[in-house]
């Protein structure tokens, strides 16, 4: 109750508090000491917890120590928030300089971090540095590991024989590999397109290598995607209730958010988008340029019927969405 009660003075909103009550559900079932909660994942600013300095020690004469300052302490943070800067204290002839340099960006400074690792992260270091038991609830996964058929082709790829040169790929991917994805899709969809129109789907007809990126994640996948289609300034909707990172990863590049509630069966479909681009051409705001969307949703599981896709495309068609 202490634990609880201290994170909740020390919130200045309501997303602080449910994320500090995370930590504390965490503490809990870790039976980690209180103690170790004293920190704070946010970012240091007003009404905010103060988050403690680290100082690294270098070899020979040159110390570097990378602060997080809040607004508690005595240093100018420009207007920031938080600024994280490197005061490096060098020694010649016996004389000592100090030179403060700010070394992270305005725009990193305005994206939040992804709570989930952030919570991800601290239970690690709980479990694999300070051995306590930890039971991990923070991020969905799965839990078979690679298949057989893919462990064993890594294993003769790395150790042969014959043995293979792991060299640099094409950017985009192994071309044999996109080849199969291209198969893989052709096939999957050929027969639900027969029965949707008759097998005439000229999309899947002309889908090609040329088509197919391979990344090593999907955050890889939505840069490479969101940078391809927005420029900074452009407005793009995301579902009220969506997965994070695309908010993240659209702030970070420049781009401008827009909100978007879901329906009572936590959709974001035609209706409520058209309510939304109504909404921004009375008010005079900036009309939307994209819309970030997932079937099945994430983290709400909602699945959009072909219906509802349908009209969906068809009102971004209209609108140059």
């Amino acid at each position: 109750i202490i634990v609880l009660y201290h994170l909740q003075v020390e919130s200045t909103s309501k997303k602080m508090v449910q994320y500090n009550f995370t930590l504390f559900v965490l503490c809990s079932v870790a039976s980690v000491p209180t103690e170790l909660l004293a920190f704070s994942p946010m970012k240091a600013g007003p009404g905010r917890p103060t988050t403690t300095t680290t100082t690294a020690q270098a070899p020979g004469p040159l110390v570097v120590s990378n602060v997080l300052q809040s607004t508690s302490s005595s240093a100018n943070i420009d207007n920031h928030d938080t600024t994280t800067s490197s005061s490096i204290t060098s020694t010649t002839n016996g004389t000592e300089s100090n030179t403060d340099v700010d070394v992270v960006s305005k725009r990193s400074q305005s994206v939040e971090s992804f709570k989930v690792m952030d919570v991800l992260q601290r239970a690690n270091e709980l479990e694999f540095q300070e051995g306590h038991k930890v039971i991990h609830c923070e991020v969905g996964q799965p839990e078979s590991g690679a298949p057989a058929l893919v462990a064993e082709a890594a294993v003769r790829a790395l150790t042969g024989p014959p043995r293979e040169v792991m060299g640099y790929t094409d950017a985009f991917g192994l071309i044999p590999l996109r080849e199969k994805i291209v198969e893989h899709y052709k096939m999957k969809y050929s027969n639900d397109n027969e029965n949707d129109n008759g097998g005439d789907d000229t999309r899947l007809n002309n889908l090609n290598v040329k088509n197919i990126v391979v990344t090593t994640g999907s955050s890889g996948g939505f840069l490479l995607a969101f940078t391809a289609a927005f420029d900074a300034g452009d407005v793009v909707a995301i579902a009220s209730s969506g997965y994070p990172c695309y908010r993240n990863i659209l702030s970070a590049l420049g781009c401008e958010l827009s909100n978007v509630g879901v329906n009572g069966e936590f959709k974001l479909t035609a209706v409520e988008l058209r309510k939304e681009i109504e909404r921004r051409e009375e008010c005079g705001d900036k009309k939307l340029r994209g819309l970030i969307l997932s079937s099945p949703s994430n983290p709400t599981g909602a699945m959009l019927t072909p219906d509802e896709l349908r009209e969906l495309c068809q009102l971004c068609d209209q609108e140059g969405i």
